[in-house]
């Protein structure tokens, strides 16, 4: 596999501690230098590693979506899976991580400078993001490319679909390498810098909208609408 580039600036490591790039740049050149520290210290460490499955969908209920093979996703408190994969032709399911290497590092930093380190493990958060992001904008191409739409990314732990139930059954479907990739019992991913997604491609998949909504901190967080238009500076 040829890893899609993950492009990561020191911005969005600021935005991923909470802090605004052009204030902390233009009144705390320390935290911008870190930022930047951050990122040329982590790059040379990002191990970029992904899954996909694209499976035809086969019947879709209310809160059960069969694939082909009878693989079933489920969410069992809404019908927030089958709505997004209304019109969908196929299931594209997605699991990626960039890997232990600078978790590691940021780990390993704490002590001596938690300044860094943090802001390591910003830059960690970011990358991972990033690599999501463009995953599914390679699955956007593809299905352009078959005169499909692609639609709204979402993953476990969304409004809707819970992180437990979520994550077993792209996990069951996709297989990673538990080398790679593996699932705790509490349905996390370890690396822990990992992320799954789940996208319906099809003929008559509406136009994808923003994740975001679907967050249960779509109310109060200060980052949304990050994932399909992620500004740069």
């Amino acid at each position: 596999m040829i890893p899609p580039p993950i492009e990561v600036s020191p911005a969005d490591v600021l935005r991923e501690q909470g802090a605004d790039p052009q204030t902390v740049r233009a009144r705390r050149p320390a935290l911008w230098a870190l930022a930047q520290r951050a990122v040329a210290e982590g790059e040379p460490l990002l191990q970029p590693w992904w899954v996909q499955r694209s499976l035809p969908v086969t019947t879709r209920r209310h809160q059960v979506v069969t694939l082909a093979g009878e693989h079933r996703l489920y969410s069992l408190r809404s019908p927030l899976v089958s709505r997004m994969l209304a019109g969908a032709g196929e299931a594209v399911l997605i699991a990626c991580t960039i890997g232990p290497a600078v978790e590691a590092l940021a780990a390993h930093s704490m002590d001596a400078d938690i300044a860094f380190a943090l802001a390591l493990d910003a830059y960690a958060s970011a990358a991972v993001g990033a690599l999501g992001r463009a995953l599914c904008a390679n699955v956007q191409a593809e299905a352009a490319a078959r005169g499909w739409s692609a639609g709204t990314p979402i993953g476990p732990g969304m409004r809707g679909w819970s992180l437990a139930e979520g994550q077993r059954d792209l996990f069951a479907i996709l297989q990673p390498d538990p080398q790679r990739l593996r699932l705790t019992e509490s349905s996390l991913m370890l690396p822990r810098k990992s992320t799954s997604l789940l996208i319906g491609i099809g003929a008559q998949v509406e136009a994808p909208g923003d994740p975001c909504q679907y967050c249960d901190l779509f109310e109060t967080c200060a980052y949304k609408h990050d994932f399909n238009a992620h500004a740069k500076a």
